[in-house]
């Protein structure tokens, strides 16, 4: 009797040491499991703040320029993103609202707001379909870069002229205008802390927005630097332009050939650009000759069949300004109609 009873008590007694064994496994397990799952979540948590960070500094950074500065780490220090600098050739595109701050003079801060976001809304996705980068923001428009194909930034600025005469809203964007030029650019960071911003150095940025600014000056929705459009491969066969006349580059004390590109214009102006380009760049050229009588004759051709060409009413001024000179005046006058 005693025997069975000492049997049973030494098999309840193997019984719990095996119990408490299992239960030690069990917590032991179930800890290295939380603690796993610790480290998961400590690792999520830094994917997304990885996330987060190289979010935000592409929104203020596009990739693409840090990527031309040599910096391949999104999350670098901004101090050694500050460092960096970049020298390129590149095509510039300058797209705004001539006039901007008149035009929002009277407007109500809502409606300042949504023409903003509504011209950067028909911008933004062209410049990046056409393999752009966005080099600065400025009023209702964009100052963006095209180091590929030639004509990928005349291209983009066509379609960000398509796009906006799709709105429908004619008397909010009648000038937006787009300048176009070619040339070398310094691109940079500046700012402090984690406050950055790109900037570009270049005389060709400035005048890309001389040309934007000028378009509706001359009638023009799109102006074009020859210097860029004739490296554009079938220019003159696949796009419709004229010849505008000439401007002076002071810091380059040149002159550049600029083109009034009217693919970017609405149905009915590009038509009859059509139909008056040949007198008008027969006039354009009798003006680059000093042969203000005879040009002044060819402006007053266009005008009769489109008086809204306020290029062709310009030149018709300048040639009566200059008309009455004498010979030896004239041979003086400058053959530009606009200075930069």
């Amino acid at each position: 009797m005693e025997c069975w009873i000492l049997a049973a008590l030494a098999g309840l007694l193997l019984l719990n040491v095996i119990l408490c064994a299992t239960t030690v496994r069990k917590k032991r397990r179930r800890q290295e499991w939380l603690r796993k799952q610790e480290l998961l979540e400590k690792t999520g948590l830094w994917q997304e703040t990885a996330a987060a960070l190289e979010s935000t500094f592409q929104r203020f950074l596009p990739a693409e320029l840090l990527e031309m500065m040599g910096i391949q780490d999104s999350l670098a220090q901004p101090s050694d993103i500050l460092e960096g600098q970049k020298e390129l050739q590149a095509v510039i595109l300058n797209g705004n609202i001539a006039g901007f701050q008149e035009l929002i003079h009277d407007m109500e801060t809502r409606e300042v707001y949504r023409l903003v976001n509504q011209s950067l809304a028909f911008s933004i996705p062209v410049v990046f379909e056409k393999n752009g980068m966005i080099s600065r923001f400025q009023d209702a428009g964009i100052e963006a870069l095209f180091t590929n194909r030639m004509e990928e930034g005349l291209d983009a600025a066509i379609s960000i002229c398509e796009e906006m005469i799709k709105l429908g809203e004619w008397e909010k964007y009648k000038n937006f205008t787009i300048g176009l030029c070619y040339g070398r650019v310094s691109l940079g960071v500046v700012g402090y802390g984690t406050k950055l911003s790109v900037l570009t150095l270049s005389t060709y940025t400035g005048l890309g927005s001389f040309l934007q600014k000028s378009a509706p000056k001359y009638y023009a929705r799109i102006l074009a630097a020859g210097s860029y459009l004739e490296k554009v491969e079938g220019f003159e066969k696949n796009y419709n332009h004229r010849f505008l006349g000439l401007f002076y580059i002071r810091d380059i004390d040149s002159a550049e050939k600029i083109f009034d590109v009217f693919d970017g214009d609405e149905a009915g102006v590009r038509n009859r650009k059509r139909k008056t380009r040949m007198l008008f760049e027969r006039g354009a050229g009798l003006f680059i000759d000093r042969q203000f009588a005879e040009a002044r004759g060819y402006f007053i051709e266009v005008l009769k069949a489109d008086r809204d060409d306020r290029a062709a009413r310009e030149y018709v001024f300048l040639c009566d300004r200059y008309g009455g000179m004498s010979t030896e005046q004239a041979a003086k006058t400058g053959i530009y109609i606009e200075s930069y």
